[in-house]
């Protein structure tokens, strides 16, 4: 049985790494890149500008257009 986007959704960390996030929304790492660059995606670096990208699972679920648990019902 497949998991829903949403139960996919509840199952991640709150921030995730490049490539998680790209498999969440089945894009390639360079479209992750460019969503974060262009503020589509909310998140951090990791050890300044040789660190890693950790990206904000709640502005994940807004690119995704998951609802929040507040608005579903």
């Amino acid at each position: 049985m497949s998991l829903t986007a949403r139960e996919r959704f509840d199952r991640l960390p709150n921030f995730v790494s490049v490539d998680e996030a790209a498999a969440f929304l089945g894009v390639s790492r360079d479209t992750v890149y460019g969503y974060y660059r262009r503020g589509l995606l909310k998140g951090f670096r990791t050890n300044g500008s040789t660190g890693r990208y950790r990206i904000n699972k709640d502005s994940l679920g807004i690119l995704a257009n998951i609802p929040r648990d507040d608005e579903e019902r």
